[in-house]
């Protein structure tokens, strides 16, 4: 009878610990572009750092992208009086 080997982990050229890249694209030209900031942060928030890699894809209100590493501040946070990340 012979002996089956193991298949190879489809991860096994990964490493364990691997984040998966994940962008969070907000803002826009509409009358709800306040609202937007708001659901990023939260969307933002809610995400586990050791799992993914957050990159926030700002859109302003004139319609222009800004990239993560730019300066496109999002509103402060309600729920700690803008104090907290």
């Amino acid at each position: 009878m012979k002996k089956r080997r193991k298949a190879a982990s489809r991860d096994a050229a990964t490493p364990a610990r691997a984040r998966l890249r994940v962008g969070v694209i907000y803002g826009g030209r509409s009358v709800e572009h306040e609202c937007r900031l708001v659901s990023a942060r939260a969307i933002m928030q809610a995400l586990d750092p050791r799992r993914y890699e957050v990159v926030p894809i700002g859109i302003h209100a004139t319609g222009t992208l800004v990239l993560g590493g730019s300066h496109y501040a999002l509103p402060p946070n309600p729920r700690c009086g803008g104090s907290c990340a």
